[in-house]
């Protein structure tokens, strides 16, 4: 877990700045920093990498739900009276490509 990699990176920097050896905070903190970021990195990475998966396989399963209730309503696709069934069974689809759109653009739709 990442959380254990950066307590393993943090606390033999903090117990060798402990008084008395003196250093600043500044110091102290650069260092941790410079420590915990790549395993930050190794994190965001790992997190893009799941994220693109699930994006895909949302992906794929809204397609196969367009094509499905879109085989199901064939025939009466145009007629009035169907287009709130219609409308309703492609509900999820609708809000999966919105999501979708949502991951693509960076979380700001």
């Amino acid at each position: 877990m990442i959380e254990v990699k950066i307590m393993q990176a943090v606390l033999p920097i903090i117990v060798r700045n402990t008084p008395p050896v003196g250093n600043s905070c500044s110091t102290v903190a650069l260092e941790i920093a410079e420590a915990v970021a790549p395993l930050i990195q190794q994190a965001e990475d790992a997190m893009r990498e799941r994220i693109g998966m699930l994006e895909k396989l949302l992906s794929d399963c809204s397609d196969e739900l367009a094509a499905e209730v879109e085989a199901r309503f064939e025939r009466v696709w145009g007629h009035p009276a169907m287009q709130h069934k219609i409308k309703r069974d492609m509900s999820t689809v609708v809000a999966a490509r919105a999501a979708i759109r949502g991951i693509d653009a960076g979380g700001e739709e």
